[in-house]
């Protein structure tokens, strides 16, 4: 009667692992992840989060955006899929910004 559910029962069971942290998280008084999730969907942020583990990779996201206010500079895309490199999308007015200053360093240098 349900065999078709038995291939999806072990995501099923992670994803409630998930939302269990997310719980706990914030019975433990995260209101940090609810304000900076809130605050990356009103920019149109996107946060990507690897299958494996999301929670801590959200962790590392918000500690990001703790430490050097991520979330509020022109960050298009945080994907974190790939836990040894975390890899930011910019919008394209700060990619413009980004290439004049490295240019004014290279010039600089020489």
């Amino acid at each position: 009667e349900h065999e078709g559910c038995v291939p999806h029962a072990g995501r099923l069971e992670r994803l409630c692992n998930v939302e269990d942290r997310v719980i706990e998280c914030a019975r433990r008084g995260a209101v940090a992840l609810v304000q900076a999730a809130r605050r990356a969907v009103d920019r149109g942020q996107r946060i990507l989060l690897p299958e494996d583990k999301p929670v801590q990779a959200l962790e590392r996201v918000l500690a990001l955006d703790e430490a050097q206010e991520l979330l509020g500079r022109d960050v298009l895309a945080v994907d974190m899929r790939l836990a040894d490199r975390p890899t930011l999308r910019l919008s394209e007015g700060a990619v413009k910004e980004w290439r004049q200053i490295r240019s004014l360093v290279i010039s600089a240098r020489q």
